[in-house]
Formats: structure tokens, C-alpha cells, sequence
């Protein structure tokens, strides 16, 4: 009653509030995304280290489902609209990135949660996640003015910053148009299905050498399912056999 209520509560102060229907809208597809996640049990994180740990990629590849579907969300938002209004955000890939992301996936391998983790976990686990927390925000406030002034980062031997906007926004690979957002979601769909691919090879390769071990929210989902259509065959099988015994 109190999530519920907290959540009627931003939603009516949002619509009094926002100054404009865009920044209302962002709250709720906000809302819903936290919503989904925080049910879902899942961080962007956890994919991997539930790989790590229990072998199991089912995470992983939803994820990856749910950013093809982001991009093409993405992209009918984006078509035929004036890219200024979105404040995009593109930056260069760099060793300035490559360094960071190093970074950040260590810490959340440590703390076993990132961003979207901590939702979930500080209830299940508060001095963890709210350390996660803590730091996580100290990272970007602080990294923030970094990125923009250290050679690293603004000027490095490996950079994309030949392309336009000194970044990587895949729709300016294929021109402009219909066309070229289309070949930014096939080019999204090709590099999450290599994902995709080697998640379902590293699983089968943990469940030959003996050491899956699997996520215990996903083994307890297993066995309802299996208990599930077992109760289905049974009752399936015991309506033929009425059947049949009122049939002869």
C-alpha cells in the first residue's frame, strides 16, 4: 500500500508540476522501467555476474532483447525529428572510455549491482547497496568535469573522433533518412546477436565442464514450469480417459 501509494503520488504531483507533457512522459516510461526492473529482480550488472557466478546467460539475453527494442523505440522517436529538441548526448569512443568502463565494471562486479541493481538490492541488502549508491553518484559528479579537460579522455590514439560530433551515433554510418536509422537497428540487432551467441555458447560450455550452478530465482521459475505442464499432462490425460469411458 505505501509502494502504491508513493507511486500515485509522483504521478499526480508530475502532472501538476512538469512544465511540459515531454518531461511528464519521461516520468512515466521512468516509472514503468523501474517498476519492470525492481519486479523483475534484475540489474544491467547482474547479467554478468550471474554468468560469473552461475553460469546461467538468461539475463544477458533478455537484456539484450530489451535494447534492440529500445533502439527501435529510439528510433521512431528520433525519425523525422529535430535532433537538437533531444539534447543527445555522443561522445567518442576512447581509451578515456575504455579505461572507465574497465573501471565501473569492476566496481559493480565488487558490489554485485550497478545503477539499475541498487533498486532492487536496497531492500534485500541496504549497507551493500548503499554504499553502491554513494560511491556510484560520486563517480559521475566527479568524473564529470574530468572528461572533458584530461588529454586521455579528449585526445587519445584510439578515438572515434574523426566522426561528425566527434562521436559514434550509428544512424550517421548509414546517411540520413529512414534508411539510415533502419541500418543503426540491424547494426544494433547484429552486435546483440553475437552477444546473444557467445552467452548461449559460454552456458553450454559451464553446463559440459559440471560447473553451472544456475540463480536460484531461475531454478525455482524451472521447477514451476515443470510443475506446471506436468499438472497440465495430468489433467489432459484424465480428461481423455472420462472422455473415453463416456464415449464407450
Amino acid at each position: 500500500m505505501l509502494g502504491a501509494s508513493v507511486a500515485l503520488s509522483v504521478v499526480i504531483f508530475g502532472a501538476l508540476w512538469l512544465k511540459t507533457d515531454a518531461l511528464f512522459f519521461r516520468l512515466l516510461l521512468g516509472i514503468g522501467l523501474g517498476y519492470a526492473l525492481t519486479r523483475g529482480f534484475l540489474g544491467f550488472a547482474g547479467s554478468v555476474n550471474r554468468a560469473y557466478n552461475g553460469g546461467s546467460t538468461k539475463l544477458m539475453i533478455v537484456l539484450m532483447f530489451m535494447f534492440v527494442v529500445t533502439a527501435i523505440i529510439n528510433a521512431g522517436f528520433l525519425l523525422n525529428s529535430e535532433l537538437s529538441h533531444y539534447d543527445l548526448w555522443i561522445n567518442p569512443i576512447n581509451l578515456g572510455l575504455m579505461v572507465g568502463g574497465l573501471m565501473f565494471g569492476f566496481g559493480m562486479t565488487f558490489s554485485s549491482c550497478c545503477a539499475s541493481g541498487v533498486m532492487t538490492d536496497l531492500v534485500t541488502d541496504l549497507p551493500r547497496a548503499g554504499i553502491t549508491l554513494v560511491f556510484f553518484g560520486m563517480g559521475v559528479y566527479l568524473g564529470l568535469p574530468l572528461q572533458s579537460s584530461l588529454p586521455m579522455i579528449t585526445d587519445t590514439l584510439v578515438s572515434s573522433s574523426s566522426f561528425a560530433g566527434k562521436g559514434v551515433f550509428m544512424p550517421d554510418l548509414f546517411g540520413n533518412g529512414l534508411y539510415a536509422y533502419l541500418g543503426a537497428i540491424l547494426l544494433t540487432i547484429f552486435f546483440a546477436s553475437i552477444v546473444i551467441y557467445l552467452s548461449k555458447k559460454y552456458e553450454s560450455k559451464r553446463r559440459a565442464s559440471g560447473t553451472f550452478y544456475g540463480v536460484d530465482t531461475e531454478i525455482e521459475q524451472e521447477k514451476w514450469l515443470k510443475l506446471k505442464k506436468q499438472n497440465q499432462l495430468n489433467l489432459l490425460n484424465y480428461s481423455l480417459v472420462k472422455l473415453t469411458r463416456n464415449y464407450l
